[in-house]
């Protein structure tokens, strides 16, 4: 079966009947943004960009993969990354925190 041609279009449009006004809508004043919400986790997290080569980032993902298989629970490049930080605060004799 052949599709209709857009040389019809004008007549078919103009044989649909007018839509009827919508309603006028309430309102609503949004809250302003408070200064510094941005991307904030519901915790309080913060984040921080890490920049890695393609080889330390491929090592990163396969280790967190690796760590994945021998706990048994799904062990991240976060969960990798919070590790590390925490052994670095030790390391300078701070509170492990990360």
């Amino acid at each position: 079966m052949k599709r209709p041609g857009l040389g019809n279009l004008g007549k078919h449009l103009a044989s649909k009947p007018e839509a009827a006004e919508p309603e006028p809508v309430e309102e609503i004043a949004a809250e302003p943004r408070a200064k510094g919400k941005r991307g904030s986790q519901p915790d309080g997290r913060k984040g921080v960009l890490l920049r890695l080569s393609p080889e330390a980032w491929l090592a990163l993902k396969q280790l967190a993969a690796e760590e994945t298989l021998r706990r048994g629970e799904i062990f991240t490049m976060q969960s990798a990354l919070e590790e590390a930080l925490n052994d670095y605060f030790r390391k300078h004799k701070r509170p492990a925190i990360a």
